[in-house]
């Protein structure tokens, strides 16, 4: 058993609390959640993984019709120019990470 964040739905069925779990936050710490608020990478980790409700024994799932259930495409991934942060986090041996703090966005893309 280790640390995860939560996100609560309704069972389609009965109407009861179905959990998700969610590991995919770099900060997860049993955080509660519902479909309305949780963090888009928390979102895309639950998305089209089916869950028992312990009510009704019903399943369900969270969907998006952009985003239908089953293989997903790979990404078409190439390497790109990235400004230099601010602040990056530094290790002691020279290793460097993005900056919590500053989420990384299409502006930060430098070519």
């Amino acid at each position: 058993m280790g640390i995860f964040d939560s996100v609560y739905a309704p069972c389609p069925h009965c109407g009861k609390l179905v959990e998700f779990q969610s590991k995919a936050s770099e900060d997860a710490y049993m955080r509660r959640f519902t479909v309305d608020d949780a963090p888009a990478e928390i979102l895309a980790d639950v998305m089209n993984n089916p869950e028992h409700c312990m009510s009704c024994g019903g399943w369900m799932a969270l969907v998006d019709p952009k985003y239908p259930p089953g293989e997903k495409p790979k990404p078409d991934l190439h390497p790109a120019k990235v400004r230099t942060p601010d602040n990056p986090k530094k290790h002691f041996q020279g290793m460097q990470w993005w900056p919590e703090n500053e989420p990384f966005t299409t502006n930060d893309l430098t070519d």
